[in-house]
């Protein structure tokens, strides 16, 4: 019998700010309970320009050292010379290795 897979990382928050040709992404990424812990997590975003092209990426440390089940945790990673920029996706990773989350933000009605 295989090993259960741990369940992927919740982003609960995202948001992003512009200044200048400098874009600021940050956001809330939470472990549930059944997850495993990670010591050293990081945050990734890769940005995009209006044709999807791909811009540039940054790469910062979650704020929590160890992001342990149950846990959560702010991020922030900041982009310079992104005045091209349309729309950027971000990711979790482990080492050299991607973690898989799951997108958990509240719907805003409009």
């Amino acid at each position: 019998m295989a090993a259960a897979q741990p369940s992927p990382l919740e982003l609960v928050a995202l948001g992003h700010q512009r200044d200048g040709d400098r874009l600021t992404v940050r956001g809330v990424v939470r472990n549930p309970a059944s997850g495993a812990a990670f010591n050293g997590l990081t945050a990734s975003v890769f940005v995009f320009d209006a044709d999807g092209g791909f811009v540039a990426s940054g790469r910062s440390p979650i704020d929590e050292r160890v992001l342990n089940p149950s846990g959560e945790s702010t991020f922030l990673v900041e982009l310079p010379n992104a005045t091209a920029v349309s729309r950027y996706r971000v990711s979790f990773r482990f080492g050299d290795r991607i973690v898989a989350h799951v997108d958990k933000r509240d719907l805003v009605k409009r």
